[in-house]
Parts: structure tokens; sequence; C-alpha cells
């Protein structure tokens, strides 16, 4: 800092702190929108558990009773269920609770790795619900299979539930040692700043004026003083 002059002596310590706080007002937006994503995924994830116990009644409602409404209801489940699953494995538009939301894809391995393994488990109980077309004794016995199937789903996303909310938990507490690790830092900077301050304008600004009302007092000897 010796061989800077005056001018960059005080604008550098400005132009930091003003980088840090621009960092900070960013680092807390991306931690919003963080935790707003990992928030859909969460959702998304736990209505895939309760689609895939409704796919379980509406199964056996069909069978037993052969209603039309369970039919119905059930094809219906079995679309969301089939968006909602591509939507968090690659990303995409859902329609939550009659809202439209983004659903990003996670980038933990491990809950990607479960996406997969669910699609594979999805398309065998996919197939065999398409296959129960009647009400007969062997249609029973698909409907018990395919409710087998059916609760390891609902297991499966219990699972990807717990580990969407983890993951968040993971991602908020990096993100707030970010944060705190920048006030820290901001902090040091404008103690910095008033260093640079107090002894490039206000001290020599006080010699100044000290010298100045010395004048006007008459006082026009030179020495150590000021």
């Amino acid at each position: 800092m010796k061989n800077l002059s005056l001018k960059w002596k005080v604008l550098i310590p400005l132009i930091l702190v003003l980088a840090t706080t621009v960092l900070q007002i960013n680092l807390i937006i991306a931690m919003n929108r963080a935790q707003q994503e990992d928030a859909v995924r969460v959702n998304v994830a736990g209505r895939q558990r309760m689609l895939s116990q409704r796919m379980a009644k509406d199964v056996f409602g069909f069978v037993l009773s052969a209603n039309s409404q369970h039919q119905e209801d059930l094809k219906k489940a079995m679309d969301i269920f089939e968006e909602s699953l591509g939507a968090l494995k690659t990303g995409g538009s859902l329609e939550v609770g009659g809202t439209k939301v983004e659903v990003t894809k996670t980038k933990n391995t491990e809950i990607v790795k479960l996406l997969v393994e669910a699609e594979t488990n999805w398309q065998g109980i996919k197939s065999d619900i398409q296959g129960i077309s009647s009400i007969t004794a062997d249609a029973i016995d698909q409907a018990e299979a395919v409710n087998v199937k059916l609760v390891k789903m609902v297991t499966t996303f219990d699972q990807a539930t717990k580990m969407y909310e983890t993951a968040s938990a993971v991602t908020v507490k990096e993100n707030m040692t970010v944060i705190y690790a920048c006030a820290v830092g901001y902090l040091l900077l404008i103690l910095f700043s008033w260093q640079i301050t107090n002894r490039y304008i206000i001290k020599p600004v006080t010699v100044l004026q000290k010298a100045a009302e010395d004048i006007a007092k008459g006082d026009l000897s030179l020495n150590d003083k000021h």
C-alpha cells in the first residue's frame, strides 16, 4: 500500500467491501433458490410415495368390483407417477397442487441411482397393471403381486424423500458456512478500511485543522507537534 496514491489507498478497501457485499447477496439468493428446488423435489418424492399407495388401492378396487371409476383413477395416478418420476430423474415442469413447478435434477449420485432403480421397477409394475383386464382368479393373484411391488415402491420413495431432505440439509449447512466466512471477511475489511481512512485521511486532516487553528491564533511556528 506504500507505493499507492491516496486515491487507491481509499478506493481498494471500498471496492473489496462492495465486492464482498455483492458476493454475500448472491450467495443468499443462490441458497434460497437451492432450498426452493430441494423443497419441490421433496414434495414430488413424497407424492410418489402417496401415488404408489393409491395405485395399489385402485388395482384391488377395479379387480374386486370392476368399477370404472377405479380404472380411471388408476390411469390418472399412473400418468402422474410416470411424469413425476421422469421429472425427478432428468428435470422438467410438473403441476403440483394446481401450481406449475420446475423440478431440477439432483446431483446426488445415490439419489440418481435410486431413481434409476425405481424407473426399472416401475416399467415392470406398469406392464403388470396393464395386463389386468377382467375380474378373474388370475386377476386377483396379479393384483396381489402388483401390490407387493407397489409396497416396495412406497419404501423406495420413502427412502428417496429422506435422502432429498438430508441432501438439502447438507447444502444449507455448506452455504451457511460460506456466508458466515464471508461475514467475518466483511467485518475484517470494514476494520481495514477504517484503519486506512483513519491513517491517510482523518489523521492528516486533523493535523491540518489543528495547524489552521494555530495559524488563526497567530502561532506561525513550525515544530514537531504538528
